[in-house]
């Protein structure tokens, strides 16, 4: 399966020049919403399961899930997305700014096998509620069969942390970023994710339009053949020189890292380029 990663001219120079992708931290998205809509969710269902639980131990678990669960924002969870459409309309209009956009479908088994090895995962977002609240109810569950057998510290401090409290969090972490409105579910999104927070060390920071962004380099290999399987150039005025130049950047690309391939070692061929076939115009 292929999933694509829209961006602009920059962007796309960059992904093949510099062999990486960037992990946006997630709060810094575009729908800052986003991020909060698992957290909410997930209060609901706390606050339902407290309201009907008849043992103390589980209620105070319970409530101490709930009064540490705002600690999710303090992590340094980075996302970067994909989608299984590689020409929709609405990722062009949202990514490709007034032209120039770029699709870049990769090998989602090939990419995974890569980002295991960096920490990072790929997971399809889910967008049906009863699906989402399946997936918060799996992780508090889950959480409390862990720490069955261990009392809560300070049972008099609910907003205390605790072992339990935290291994809560750190699995909301991994559903978080995956869940989103409806609305959204036509972009069919799969995103690459932190297994957990990004140390502040380990953080980069671009420009952004009204603040600076953190975000993290996820290396991809040189022999970036293995990886791009396909590229789709967006919009433009100008379509055929738009194609054309683009597969000359691929070639030269190409041809700086075949010169430090082993002799005699097989030729892969550069992934094929075409246009996008949405009649859509900015200009």
């Amino acid at each position: 399966m292929l999933l694509y990663h829209y961006t602009d001219q920059n962007g796309f120079m960059g992904i093949i020049n510099n062999c990486e992708l960037w992990a946006t931290k997630i709060q810094y998205l575009n729908d800052s919403k986003e991020f909060y809509l698992a957290i909410a969710l997930a209060n609901d269902i706390l606050d339902e399961m407290v309201a009907t639980e008849k043992d103390e131990r589980i209620k105070l678990r319970l409530n101490r899930f709930i009064s540490n669960l705002k600690g999710i924002r303090n992590l340094n969870l980075c996302v970067c997305s994909l989608s299984e459409e590689g020409d929709l309309l609405s990722q062009w209009r949202g990514y490709s700014k007034q032209q120039g956009g770029y699709s870049i479908g990769f090998d989602s088994e090939a990419l995974a096998m890569l980002l295991t090895s960096q920490g990072f995962r790929l997971g399809k977002c889910v967008y049906e509620i009863d699906a989402q609240k399946h997936l918060v109810l799996d992780v508090i569950n889950k959480s409390l069969v862990q720490y069955q057998d261990m009392d809560e510290p300070e049972p008099e401090l609910v907003s205390y942390s605790s072992d339990s409290a935290r291994y809560f969090i750190k699995e909301m972490s991994l559903i978080a970023p995956l869940i989103k409105d409806i609305s959204f579910s036509e972009e069919r999104e799969w995103r690459i994710l932190s297994e957990g927070g990004i140390t502040f060390e380990k953080l980069r920071f671009r420009a952004g339009i009204s603040m600076l962004i953190p975000y993290y380099g996820i290396t991809l290999r040189p022999d970036f053949w293995n990886l791009i399987r396909q590229i789709i150039v967006g919009h433009t005025p100008h379509p055929e020189l738009a194609h054309s130049s683009t597969r000359a950047f691929l070639y030269a690309k190409f041809r700086d890292v075949a010169k430090n391939m082993p002799p005699f070692s097989i030729q892969p061929n550069v992934a094929p380029v075409k246009n996008s076939s949405i009649p859509y115009r900015s200009w």
